[in-house]
This record gives C-alpha cells, sequence and structure tokens, in this order.
C-alpha cells in the first residue's frame, strides 16, 4: 500500500488493476502459503517414514 501511495505521489499511474492487486496479493500469498507449508508437510513425513519403517507402524 505504501509503494502504492509513493508511487502516485511521484506521479505514476494508478487504476482499478493497481487496487486491485494490491489488495489482493496478500489474500493470494497467504492461502498459497498454507497450501504449500501443508504439502512440505506431508512430504517431511513421507521422507521420514521411509527413512524408518518400524519406527511409524499403524
Amino acid at each position: 500500500m505504501l509503494a502504492l501511495l509513493i508511487g502516485w505521489l511521484i506521479g505514476g499511474p494508478v487504476a482499478f488493476g493497481t487496487f486491485l492487486s494490491v489488495f489482493l496479493i496478500g489474500p493470494v500469498m497467504q492461502a498459497s502459503l498454507e497450501f504449500w507449508r501443508s504439502r512440505v508437510q506431508v512430504w517431511e513425513n513421507d521422507a521420514v517414514a521411509r527413512q524408518h519403517p518400524h519406527t511409524f507402524t499403524a
């Protein structure tokens, strides 16, 4: 948001797409990080289970 304001103050163009990207990038990044964090955790758990097969028997 600050970068948008500074860009506008020095004469840069500000349009609908600019506002849209400024306000949507946070929620999109948050969802992406949560998705990949869960995927990495699954991958790590699978790797540990393959290295130690007798430890994680169900």
